[in-house]
């Protein structure tokens, strides 16, 4: 998925895996995360803003990941690239 000049929000489905790129140029992108998903997120970003730890995810290496995510039933591998633009994590239920 790819955002220019523009807003989107992606709601992830937590009954099954799922690996995406999600990018933005000049825009901002909301990802809300469903209950008991796994997320492991790769992100890069030029002069933009991101918030990714504010979700619950923790960088692990050059990852982060969600506490649950190598337990977790359902697991989604994401990356980002963010440019003049913002990205936000919502955790379970943040985004209504």
């Amino acid at each position: 998925m790819s955002t220019n000049l523009g807003a989107a929000y992606v709601t992830l489905d937590g009954s099954s895996d799922l690996t995406g790129h999600l990018e933005t140029n000049l825009g901002s992108l909301d990802v809300c995360l469903p209950p008991g998903l796994g997320v492991q997120v790769t992100a890069s970003d030029s002069l933009s803003s991101s918030d990714i730890a504010g979700a619950g995810l923790v960088r692990t290496g050059g990852v982060w990941q969600t506490p649950n995510y190598a337990t977790a039933p359902h697991k989604a591998n994401l990356s980002f690239d963010t440019s003049l633009g913002s990205l936000k994590l919502h955790p379970a239920g943040g985004c209504k």
